[in-house]
């Protein structure tokens, strides 16, 4: 049988990056009493820990700073993961735009999130596939070595994945520990060298077995 993979991913001009992640599935209580992200999920896992890892280390690659976990990052990817625009069911598209209408960062704003994100997202991934996916594309790699994010969160269900990046350092965030300090010289000369498009038209890039979706935000 035919699987499909997806991945799109949308990045904010001048947004510093940020992962939002919890350290096991009871860390936080459901956030049923914020607005739209109620969610039992914003813990993190082992495989969302392999995902922040591996984000963290291709930073380190490029001789960037690694991304703090932010709880609310957390619960806004981990709620986007269980949504059907994270898989294009139910009749919703796989998108930015979830299936209440809102994007990234009035996403995290739902769930607490202090500031504007950006986002990766894909679908028919496993943990480490699914990051050797987004640094295969231009815009998703972006958003991963992007020196303007210090957060970020993390979230699945099944193989539907969501990591959510941040400029601000929310309270209550936290280092991942476990990477190696960069050797390699930085592969950005300045934080304006390279910024992240504010407005592109959606485009679609065919990999191998996999379709990604390019979206930058408004």
């Amino acid at each position: 049988m035919y699987r499909r993979f997806v991945l799109a991913g949308l990045g904010t001009f001048a947004l510093a990056a940020t992962l939002a992640l919890g350290v096991n599935a009871s860390r936080w209580e459901t956030a049923a009493a914020l607005t739209n992200c109620t969610t039992t999920t914003a813990g993190l896992d082992g495989e969302e820990t392999t995902v922040i890892q591996l984000i963290n280390q291709e930073r380190a690659n490029a001789g960037l700073q690694a991304l703090l976990v932010a709880p609310s990052l957390a619960r806004a990817a981990a709620w986007k993961s269980a949504d059907p625009s994270n898989t294009g069911s139910g009749g919703i598209p796989f998108s930015h735009t979830d299936s209440l209408g809102r994007g990234p960062s009035q996403r995290a704003a739902d769930c607490g999130y202090p500031g504007q994100a950006a986002e990766n997202i894909a679908y028919g991934y496993s943990a480490s596939g699914v990051v050797v996916a987004w640094m295969n594309s231009a815009g998703h790699r972006a958003n991963i070595l992007s020196p303007y994010y210090t957060v970020i969160g993390a979230g699945h269900t099944g193989s539907s994945w969501v990591v959510d990046f941040g400029i601000v350092v929310e309270p209550g965030s936290y280092s991942l520990g476990g990477v190696q300090s960069a050797t390699a010289t930085p592969t950005m000369a300045s934080p304006t060298a390279t910024p992240i498009p504010q407005k592109t038209l959606p485009t679609n890039y065919l990999i191998p077995r996999a379709m990604m979706q390019m979206i930058a935000s408004e």
